[in-house]
This record gives structure tokens, sequence and C-alpha cells, in this order.
């Protein structure tokens, strides 16, 4: 009976080690990869931007989330700051797809939804906010963007 018993306790300990290892592991190992894929996308996306002339980076932010606010999907962000003493038109001829970082306070709608969000700059200047975001790769087991 005690055989019984303890091969009992064994076959059910072996089942709770396989439901982790089978249901929970993926969703552990998901943003744990999704956060590598946003170090590499954050670094690729800082060493390839080319400004235009008078144009500086101020802040980067970055996170994994749901960008959009709705659905199951999470997506890579990065965010990048910048300050430009080009004039809106110039500026906007070059990078056409920026916001103007003091009429959004300082946060783009899909800052906001990842909870990521620019400290204001105590200088006066023409800020701009470019922004970048990708699927991520485990994006349908990374609970983030759920």
């Amino acid at each position: 009976m005690k055989k019984t018993v303890k091969i009992l306790g064994i076959i059910i300990l072996a089942i709770v080690v396989a439901l982790i290892a089978i249901v929970i592991l993926p969703f552990i190992k998901a943003s744990v990869i999704d956060n590598m894929a946003l170090n590499k996308y954050r670094s690729r996306i800082l060493n390839e931007l080319e400004l235009p002339t008078d144009t500086e980076i101020v802040e980067t932010v970055s996170g994994c989330g749901n960008t959009g606010g709705t659905g199951n999907h999470t997506e890579l962000l990065v965010s990048v700051l910048v300050k430009s003493e080009l004039d809106e038109d110039a500026f906007f001829a070059y990078y056409p797809h920026a916001y103007e970082a003091e009429e959004r306070d300082f946060e783009t709608w899909a800052m906001g939804c990842v909870g990521l969000s620019f400290n204001k700059p105590e200088e006066e200047g023409n800020y701009y906010i470019l922004e970048y975001i990708k699927s991520a790769p485990c994006s349908d087991f990374d609970l983030r963007g759920h």
C-alpha cells in the first residue's frame, strides 16, 4: 500500500512539473525573448537613425506591450524624443510621420498604452517624437499584449 501511494505521489508530481513546463514556461520564455528582441530593435534604430542638421536625441524610451489598446498582440515600441532647430515644416519634410511633442504632452497614444512617457524638457525648443513599432517575435505568448 505504501508503494502505491508513493508511486501515485510521484506520478502527480510529474504531471504538475510537466504542466508547468508545457503551459507556464512558454509564457515566461516569451517575455524574455521579446525583451531581448526589443533591445536589439532599439539598438538598430538608434544606430541607423539619421538626423537632420541641428537635431539631437534628447531621450529614448522603449517597451513591449499592446500599442493599439485592442486585440491580443504584443509589439515592440521604441520612441525617440528629438530637439531640432529646424522649423516644423522642414522637420516634417524629413520625418513626415513624426509627432509634435508638446501638442501630445510628450506622449503618443502607443506610448500611453505601454505605460511610457518622456520627461518634459526644461529647455525651450522644437521637440518631436519619432516612433517605431513592430510585432514582437512571441506576440501570441507574451501576456503584456493581452
